[in-house]
């Protein structure tokens, strides 16, 4: 059976109407108006097919087709609908529509269900009204509470949880969210890629075998400041000069791990006093660090320490700490075997890899045996205006993610 493409792009086009710069890419925050709008249009194509509706106690929106088996768990899929500030129409949409497609063709075709299938549609995946990012999902796996809620403040000052109340959601209800995880026999989320593998390849397609680690470290290089014309270029200890040999080298480290899913990025630089005239007393600066494998990315760490070391060692003084941190999220083998018997069935092209990105499923992948679909962005673009996906390669994704849930729900 196939999915009907048209009817997910058009799903596409009207979601991309509730927004608030539709002259400037889509802009949808959660507990606004455009995104009840949105839901509204959602609840709707769910009740329209007999699925059960209803909104967790943090605003997360599930539809559920059930399914006659006796021992029957559930099989989810879905995403988000906020984005970014100017961003794309693809981002998160897809998921949303492409697990409401196959809910759609499930029906329409009467296909027999043993196992429940549910779509969900999780809040603040992006997280710019509040700074945060996965609160739905972390919600709904019990990392988010109420009290958080409390914490957490928009751009005017206002608080998740007033802010909630305003929308017509009782704040309260956040801690009382329940939570199974045996309940569930798999979740499989479809995706943009958001990157450039897939498009620069000519793949119609990827199997996504783990979500990346992550980890923030803030390095810190001291020397020692003075004037910049009287002090000899043989009695300096300039920070600039050593840290940014360091931070040229990271490059090469992550290279030598031979591990393709490590990348390195230096995103941010501070130095002090940061005049022309003088010789700066010290320079700071930020790591991105990405992997999938946890012992390579503390060889990265390692190996940037020891470099410290011998900065230490010429007089300087450092410090590195780490300022955030996420675990690293491996797909279940089981479910990539069928989404890849499903791929080659049809004679799509396809390519494994990693998801860079963090998305729900990297929350919820740690208690449901999950796995995620990329289909191509063009150029590489996202989170912005011009992210585009082509038509063609939706079809793929949204028909390979029908394929893989009918086997699961058998």
């Amino acid at each position: 059976m196939k999915i009907n493409v048209e009817r997910v792009m058009s799903d596409l086009e009207i979601l991309n109407t509730f927004n608030t710069t539709p002259e400037n890419g889509c802009t949808r925050f959660s507990f606004t108006i455009e995104e009840t709008r949105a839901k509204e249009y959602i609840i709707g194509e769910m009740k329209a097919i007999g699925m059960d509706v209803w909104f967790d106690g943090v605003g997360n929106l599930h539809g559920l087709l059930k399914g006659s088996g006796e021992n029957k768990k559930i099989v989810m899929s879905g995403s988000h609908i906020d984005t970014v500030v100017n961003g794309g129409k693809y981002d998160g949409n897809l998921g949303v529509v492409g697990a409401l497609e196959v809910a759609r063709t499930l029906s329409k075709n009467e296909v027999k269900r043993y196992h429940d299938y549910q779509v969900s549609i999780f809040i603040e995946e992006e997280g710019p009204h509040f700074g945060t990012n996965l609160i739905g999902s972390k919600a709904f796996c019990k990392h988010f509470s109420t009290a958080q809620s409390k914490k957490l403040k928009d751009s005017n000052g206002n608080t998740m949880y007033e802010i909630m109340k305003e929308a017509g959601y009782n704040p309260e209800d956040i801690d009382t969210i329940s939570f199974d995880p045996s309940r569930y026999k798999a979740m499989i989320e479809l995706h943009i890629e958001q990157g450039r593998v897939l498009d620069s390849e000519k793949k119609s397609i990827g199997i996504v075998k783990g979500i990346v680690g992550l980890k923030w470290l803030k390095v810190m290089i001291k020397g020692e400041s003075n004037h910049a014309g009287a002090t000899p270029m043989r009695y300096r200890l300039d920070p600039v000069v050593d840290g940014c040999k360091l931070i040229s080298n990271i490059p090469n480290i992550v290279k030598s791990m031979d591990d393709d899913s490590i990348v390195a990025t230096v995103g941010k630089i501070e130095l002090f006093p940061n005049q022309t005239n003088i010789i700066p007393k010290f320079l700071e600066f930020t790591i991105d660090l990405r992997g999938i494998n946890e012992e390579n990315l503390l060889t990265v760490i390692d190996i940037i320490e020891s470099q410290l070391d011998e900065l230490k060692d010429k007089g300087f003084y450092c410090e590195i700490e780490q300022i955030a941190e996420a675990k690293a999220v491996k797909s279940d083998l089981e479910i990539l075997d069928i989404i890849e018997d499903s791929i080659k069935s049809k004679g799509y092209s396809f390519t494994n890899l990693y998801s860079g990105a963090n998305h729900d499923t990297s929350i919820l992948g740690e208690y449901i045996p999950s796995a995620m679909l990329f289909v191509p962005s063009v150029n590489g673009r996202s989170h912005c205006k011009e992210e585009f996906t082509t038509k063609a390669d939706i079809k793929v994704g949204c028909q390979v993610l029908y394929d893989t849930i009918c086997k699961l729900i058998k």
